[in-house]
């Protein structure tokens, strides 16, 4: 089970965009540990102590009487304000704080965006093995636009047997969703961490059938070097190479 209940976006008072990320515990230890933050910096510790208490002052902020203020409350939530691609943990109904015209409030940081499977490799994560096929939610899949020029990975990683079948299986689902007109969308929770296996100097460079390598997925062990013509030298060479 991931450790990660939710992640919020808010800002401090300077501004600044922070990640409110919200761990599985007990409610003893909520009150204990408080809730983690994380803005991708080492050196924004006051920042980190802001959004504390940011988010320490839910417990003094009252609940909407709207549903406009429900839209805007960095706070509380009811679920006809979420959009299409939002979605409520699981066991948000633990954490219940009232009731709005027949709708039941919930602490927004109960919600987090549900990605695509693919689309959750970028940040880090995958679908862990035994939630594919068992989205959090269906969703009208966006228009695509028409492919041109590069095209994105089909296979992240072929050096690893488990990890080609994991992608391949996600891959069945995206495109049984395609053929419906629909998205499967999976929240956070049902995503472990993940990051692309390594590729060692004997190992064939993981491409897709287009020779293309995806900067943004990129494997250890390979390295993008950014300069014109070096193609053909790296031919002669011998190096083995991919775009």
């Amino acid at each position: 089970k991931s450790p990660v209940r939710s992640v919020t976006k808010t800002r401090t008072k300077a501004g600044r965009e922070v990640d409110v990320v919200e761990l599985e515990s007990s409610d003893a230890d909520d009150k204990k540990n408080g809730t983690h933050f994380d803005d991708g910096s080492d050196s924004d510790e006051e920042e980190a102590v802001e959004a504390r208490e940011l988010t320490g002052s839910i417990e003094k902020e009252k609940i909407p009487t709207s549903k406009a203020a429900f839209k805007e409350s960095p706070f509380y939530v009811i679920p006809s304000v979420l959009n299409s691609r939002e979605v409520l943990h699981p066991d948000a109904r633990k954490r219940i704080c009232g009731v709005f015209k027949g709708e039941l409030v919930y602490r927004r940081n109960d919600v987090s965006r549900a990605l695509r499977a693919e689309k959750w490799l970028y940040k880090g994560r995958r679908v862990r093995e035994d939630e594919v096929g068992s989205p959090v939610k269906r969703v009208k899949a966006r228009k695509k636009p028409v492919a041109r020029g590069f095209q994105a990975l089909n296979s992240y990683g072929v050096s690893e047997r488990a990890q080609d079948e994991m992608i391949s299986s996600i891959d069945d689902e995206r495109k049984n969703g395609e053929a419906a007109g629909t998205d499967d969308l999976y929240g956070i929770w049902q995503t472990e961490p993940w990051s692309p296996p390594y590729v060692s100097p004997t190992d064939a460079i993981p491409v897709n059938r287009y020779k293309n390598v995806e900067l943004a997925l990129i494997n250890p062990g390979l390295t993008h070097v950014d300069i014109r013509g070096l193609a053909p030298v790296a031919r002669r060479l011998g190096v083995p190479y991919a775009h």
